[in-house]
């Protein structure tokens, strides 16, 4: 699934490094560049002729710590991948993650120490350096509004969004400014995903408000919850007169987004 992407690891720690890199040898992920130092990482960036597909950097390094590699990085222009990873909390990984995100970077996601082959599988999922546009979906219109309380899910989905050819956005960390958007201009195309658990009014409210409101875009739920969970959410939103196109566990893979977008464009013909 991987094994055609080459990857830069930018990291002090040896064994970090190491650690890292089989990793992605037994993702098949075999084309593998270190650099120990800030410095060294921008001149292999130099000295490759093939870009690097996705590269995953330490925040925390001497000399030029990851937020300088990053921004010099975005500098020149990089349209691969990026990871981020620390040993810091939940916490001033999402600060570090707002304001990298003025880099214009394709920022895959901000993983915490250790980094784990299961981690690369997910982040990397997300990923493809030759993803196409969809035919015909810049003509259908559709807006897409997503309903998620992390901020590094919302990016992450908008690029993928993006990458498909979708060309209208609307994110929403919270329920009440997702209602506010639906009420002000509802749409028969819009596809709705959401959250499923979010901290101000969960999921089974929301759907049941949909239900009353006669909400007629297609909708799709997502949570990190198990699939049995869903199953009961998505017959309940079908209860209610909801069109739920499907139901997916976290992380959802490119080919996810794919599928759903494609799904969402039929149900429109």
């Amino acid at each position: 699934m991987f094994d055609q992407l080459n990857a830069l690891i930018i990291d002090d720690d040896d064994f970090s490094i190491d650690t890292i890199r089989a990793s992605l040898n037994d993702i098949n992920i075999t084309n593998v560049t270190t650099a120990n130092s800030g410095e060294r990482a921008l001149a292999a960036l130099s000295a490759n002729q093939a870009p690097y597909d996705v590269i995953l950097c330490d925040l925390h390094m001497p000399e030029m710590d990851g937020e300088e590699v990053i921004s010099k990085i975005a500098e020149r222009k990089y349209e691969g991948g990026v990871i981020l990873y620390s040993g810091l909390g939940d916490t001033n990984l999402q600060e570090i993650h707002t304001r990298i995100r003025a880099f214009d970077l394709n920022i895959l996601q901000c993983l915490q120490k250790p980094v784990t082959t299961d981690d690369l599988i997910s982040v990397l999922s997300y990923f493809s350096a030759n993803a196409q546009p969809i035919e015909n979906l810049q003509h259908a219109n559709i807006r897409v509004n997503i309903l998620d309380d992390d901020p590094m899910t919302l990016d992450i989905l908008t690029h993928q969004l993006h990458e498909f050819g979708v060309s209208t956005i609307v994110t929403a960390s919270n329920v009440k400014d997702l209602k506010v958007a639906l009420n002000e201009n509802a749409r028969k195309d819009d596809l709705l995903l959401i959250d499923i658990f979010m901290p101000d009014e969960d999921g089974v409210q929301l759907l049941m408000d949909l239900g009353k409101a006669n909400y007629v875009g297609n909708i799709a739920l997502m949570s990190g919850r198990d699939p049995d969970f869903l199953d009961r959410i998505t017959s309940l939103g079908q209860h209610l007169g909801l069109s739920i196109l499907r139901a997916q566990t976290k992380p959802q893979s490119l080919a996810d987004i794919r599928s759903l977008l494609t799904q969402h464009l039929k149900s429109l013909e």
